[in-house]
């Protein structure tokens, strides 16, 4: 592989325990010949002792990637300053940044999350020189680590589902924009009713030197929840 594709990265797939072979093992035999381990779902990388756990999501596809970040040179967002109205425990507003978005459960290492007020929550992204931007890209956090939402026939799995809109998921929100030189903020998209983990909002490229995700509701949760940002030109 390495030999047909010199420039790309490799990743050995170990998911369902290694393919019936443990997932252990079929790790150390791989190790030094690629890159990252991928897997099916989150708690398959946690319960490898072997492998340094984080979780990347770089499409609209749950699979897990073992230490391997997915930050992307082309995103502006990766030079930005990055502040919010409110911050729950670890979950800083950095972590919007770091080019991981799954967490193990329990932790909030690589999003960010605030306590949704009445004036609801935002976050920021400020530039010291003004970026172009046509398009700002949202992960937000759809409760993976509180239980997939799938067919199942155990009862345990089933009790963790909401058969509705994820509580975690953003609801109503603005993607806002300020020009170069201004004091005031545009609002470059407005979504209502959202159901999707994955978003992303095109627009004519203007030049700004801060965008903002202005959260309205959430669906259910009391904190706002970003696991990633974007910006591209």
């Amino acid at each position: 592989i390495r030999a047909a594709a010199p420039a790309s990265r490799v990743i050995a797939v170990v998911k369902a325990n290694g393919y019936g072979h443990g997932l252990v093992p079929v790790a150390q035999a791989l190790d030094g010949a690629t890159d990252s381990f991928g897997v099916a779902r989150i708690e398959e990388g946690a319960e490898n002792p072997y492998t340094s756990f984080r979780s990347n999501q770089g499409t609209a596809i749950g699979i897990g990637i073992i230490r391997l970040s997915g930050a992307n040179t082309l995103d502006v967002a990766q030079k930005a300053k990055v502040t919010a109205s409110v911050t729950a425990e670890e979950a800083a507003p950095e972590n919007v940044l770091n080019g991981f978005t799954r967490d193990l459960p329990k932790q909030m290492k690589n999003r960010w999350a605030g306590l949704m007020s009445k004036d609801g929550a935002w976050l920021e992204l400020a530039w010291d020189k003004p970026q172009s931007i046509s398009q700002v890209q949202l992960i937000l956090d759809s409760g993976m680590t509180r239980g997939q939402l799938t067919l199942t026939s155990s009862d345990g799995q089933a009790a963790k589902q909401i058969h509705a809109p994820q509580p975690e998921l953003l609801k109503d929100y603005a993607i806002e924009g300020r020009k170069a030189g201004s004091k005031e903020w545009t609002v470059l998209a407005e979504i209502k009713d959202n159901i999707h983990r994955l978003r992303r909002h095109n627009f004519d490229a203007v030049k700004l030197d801060a965008v903002r995700v202005n959260i309205a509701a959430t669906n259910g949760d009391e904190l706002a929840r970003i696991y990633e940002v974007r910006c591209y030109a």
